[in-house]
């Protein structure tokens, strides 16, 4: 988080984060604790959730449809976008 929060300082670190996270809107200086709350729910999610097959057992309660299954060993296949990413300040 510490790194999150350096970036948090300046408009161009929010810029480079509102980049890798792909976010709708540029990230304001006040959100940034919001983006660290939602960064940790979905790592937790995909940490409870990490089977080795597709599940939608914790995806079912936010969306409601069956057919919306995290992939086989989510953590895995979320931390591959990670890869190459710069995280220098």
């Amino acid at each position: 988080w510490p790194h999150i929060d350096r970036l948090g300082e300046s408009a161009a670190g929010r810029a480079n984060l509102s980049g890798i996270f792909g976010l709708c809107t540029p990230l304001g200086a006040e959100r940034v604790g919001a983006l660290k709350s939602a960064l940790l729910n979905v790592w937790d999610t995909l940490a409870m959730g990490n089977y080795p097959y597709p599940s939608n057992y914790l995806v079912f309660q936010q969306t409601q449809d069956p057919s919306v299954l995290l992939p086989a060993w989510p953590m895995r296949a979320a931390c591959r976008f990670f890869r190459g990413v710069d995280l220098s300040d």
